[in-house]
């Protein structure tokens, strides 16, 4: 489902407890125990985050050389084990092979760090993205325009503006079919 959300990079299975879990706790759904193995991970979580980025090795280091082998790309001096994880085809279990990797994640945790360190730029784009349209919510759109007549708009997302006429863009952003892209002409 969420290969069609416009939030897609925030709204990912591998972060719907960093997501939810508070949420479900202010409103009850959350017990002490679940509240306590959440606060672990997430302290986890942020813990490697801040070892990898702070973490360098050499360029003669075994791990440099493989990623150089992997990627493609020169590690021409001292990198960050972050640096290296950005790099394409580099996965945290090439960290494990070489000791390098925390022993005291789980495979999602690890999983949740390397994509979060990845996808950083377009994470925060999409977050940006995101606040700038909820601003934008309860702008209106002026009655009556034929929405046939603007082809930078998909067809499919032309034909549901028509039919459902909706008159604030967080309306006409609800509408299924479409995407952000389908969105922006209308804004003022």
């Amino acid at each position: 489902l969420t290969s069609r959300s416009e939030h897609r990079l925030l709204l990912r299975s591998d972060n719907a407890d960093m997501r939810l879990t508070a949420i479900g706790r202010e409103i009850g759904l959350v017990g002490d125990d679940r509240w306590q193995m959440f606060v672990e991970k997430s302290e986890r979580v942020k813990a490697e985050s801040e070892r990898l980025q702070n973490t360098r090795i050499a360029p003669t280091d075994p791990l440099a050389v493989a990623a150089m082998e992997l990627s493609g790309h020169n590690v021409s001096q001292h990198v960050t084990l972050e640096h290296l994880l950005r790099r394409p085809k580099i996965s945290y279990e090439l960290l494990d092979a070489h000791d390098l990797g925390s022993k005291d994640l789980d495979k999602i945790e690890k999983e949740t760090v390397e994509i979060n360190i990845k996808y950083d730029g377009f994470i925060k784009r999409a977050a940006h993205q995101m606040k700038q349209m909820s601003s934008k919510e309860h702008k209106e759109i002026p009655q009556g325009i034929d929405y046939a007549s603007i082809n930078i708009i998909s067809m499919e997302a032309r034909e549901k503006l028509a039919k459902f006429q909706p008159r604030t863009i967080g309306q006409a952003a609800r509408i299924g079919g479409g995407n952000p892209s389908d969105i922006q002409p209308l804004l003022p």
